[in-house]
């Protein structure tokens, strides 16, 4: 599978799925977002040391520095918690989990992961182990069911599982079974009793129609791309920069191979934001 093939394949199959608890309307300004997933709404817990998130040019946009986002700036995560009017929660990493830090949610999403183990994070949490650090903060009453009921779960999954599974010559239509099976699985293990999914391909397809981006093979083009066979951000052992960056990234939807900019996440957000207005 060539590198475009497989970033407009992985695209394609983006999901996002929001879990509410009685009680959350009327209380935007007291919610709590819990993140698990990928590198779509990962904010910093892939590890430094192998994460090119973590590297120039990523974060250029928003903070302005590399902050563990894949990405300019933004993610979903950022826009998700500006909906509930809350900061974005703190990744699980940073394990501090005072007052402060826990105020708003926690993000336990890493980038590359998936439900089951995956090629390019085979040995980062995937999200059962997501959903079990979740899990061992209540069992310490880290939150309280008084905590959830006013908060939200968000679950990003890319193409990272399926990618793994058509490596290993499975089919798409018997990874589905298996997918949508353990998603289930998962949901009676958490907390949060109730999935409601959105489509996040029809917000992709809603997005990449807009009129500030641009149309044809430009539009699939992303901003930062790697020389000689290189990634987004990759440095020779000279220190020469082996990439480089499109000219205006308000325009650009794609930031790297794989994932958008913080002007595509916002206009993915303004896609979804009628859905979230109706089921939150």
């Amino acid at each position: 599978m060539g590198k475009k093939t497989c970033f407009i394949f992985l695209c394609l199959l983006c999901l996002a799925l929001f879990s509410t608890v009685n009680g959350l309307k009327g209380q935007r300004f007291d919610a709590k977002l819990f993140v698990f997933g990928d590198s779509y709404v990962d904010t910093g817990n892939s590890p430094r040391s192998i994460a090119k998130a973590w590297k120039p040019p990523y974060g250029i946009t928003y903070p302005g520095k590399p902050s563990g986002r894949f990405s300019d700036g933004r993610v979903l995560t950022d826009y998700i918690a500006s909906f509930l009017r809350i900061r974005s929660p703190m990744p699980y990493v940073l394990n501090n989990f005072n007052p402060t830090f826990i105020r708003y949610g926690i993000n336990f999403a890493h980038g590359g992961t998936g439900v089951f183990p995956t090629l390019d994070a085979s040995n980062q949490p995937n999200m059962t182990t997501q959903i079990d650090f979740f899990q061992q903060l209540i069992s310490k009453n880290v939150y309280i069911k008084e905590n959830l009921r006013s908060s939200v779960a968000l679950v990003s999954l890319a193409g990272n599982d399926y990618a793994t599974y058509l490596a290993k010559n499975g089919t798409i239509e018997s990874h589905n079974e298996l997918l949508l099976e353990n998603l289930l699985s998962l949901n009676k293990e958490s907390s949060a009793p109730v999935f409601i999914y959105l489509d996040l391909y029809k917000a992709f397809s809603s997005a990449l129609k807009l009129q500030q981006f641009p149309s044809g093979n430009q539009l699939l083009k992303p901003c930062c791309t790697g020389v000689d066979g290189e990634d987004c951000g990759f440095v020779d052992k000279n220190g020469i920069r082996k990439y480089v960056l499109c000219r205006n990234l308000r325009q650009s939807f794609f930031w790297d191979l794989l994932h958008p900019t913080n002007e595509g996440w916002r206009a993915v957000y303004f896609a979804l934001r009628p859905s979230l207005k109706n089921l939150l």
